[in-house]
């Protein structure tokens, strides 16, 4: 069973300093210098045709229109790099709002999560990921996918019931407790089998609606069965 209520709640301060751009080496590699390198291969069918049937100045056109594919390929590229500095830096003062959003709410979100009974860990293209796919009593699934899960001992999990806080706004997870018995750990699950299109940047914790739990009843519960019996 999930139950959701709101809670007061003091929000920590956040450091809001301006990110720092750690692809800028590979943005100028890629925009600046391979970009135009591509340019020139690509308009070499052109010059080779130039120097067959332009025989006066065929040697100062060539010049003059790789140096253009250069300047064209450069100029591109360089907005390129500024495109992707203002998406870094509007995404981080997005956060920044959300966050000083909350800090003024003062309040989270608290999901109680009880009559566990299954755990399935997640994996990923064969690598697993922090993270859980929860089953309760009444066959409810949820999903919690967060490297806070990394700092917690082993025998946090699994428990029969499960508290998460999160921050109403940016969805960061605040804190997750565990506490009850332990319960049963099933085989791992692949993340698309419940999650077709995501990013890691918006996993943390969500509830399945209703179709994808029947779904994954029938599939991964059957799974289990014929590996049981096998």
């Amino acid at each position: 069973m999930i139950k959701t209520t709101n809670i007061k709640y003091q929000y920590q301060e956040w450091p809001f300093e301006k990110p720092d751009y750690h692809f800028l080496v590979l943005d100028i590699f890629v925009w600046l210098i391979g970009l135009p390198i591509i340019g020139l291969v690509l308009i070499m069918p052109v010059q080779l045709l130039i120097r067959l049937l332009v025989v006066d100045n065929s040697i100062y056109i060539i010049r003059v229109l790789g140096l253009i594919t250069i300047i064209v390929s450069m100029i591109f590229g360089f907005k390129k790099i500024l495109k992707h500095r203002r998406d870094q830096y509007e995404s981080w003062l997005e956060e920044k709002e959300m966050h000083e959003k909350e800090v003024a709410g003062a309040y989270a979100e608290k999901f109680t999560i009880t009559n566990i009974i299954q755990y399935w860990p997640i994996e990923e293209e064969g690598e697993p990921v922090k993270g859980y796919l929860i089953r309760t009593q009444e066959n409810e699934w949820f999903y919690i996918i967060s490297d806070q899960l990394y700092d917690f001992d082993e025998d946090y999990f699994p428990k029969s019931q499960v508290t998460i806080i999160r921050a109403p706004l940016s969805h960061h997870l605040l804190e997750i407790l565990t506490q009850g018995r332990e319960v049963e750990y099933m085989d791992t699950v692949k993340l698309y089998q419940f999650i077709d299109d995501y990013s890691y940047m918006e996993l943390g914790f969500d509830i399945l609606d209703l179709g994808l739990c029947q779904t994954l009843q029938a599939s991964l519960l059957e799974d289990q069965d014929e590996w049981k019996s096998s």
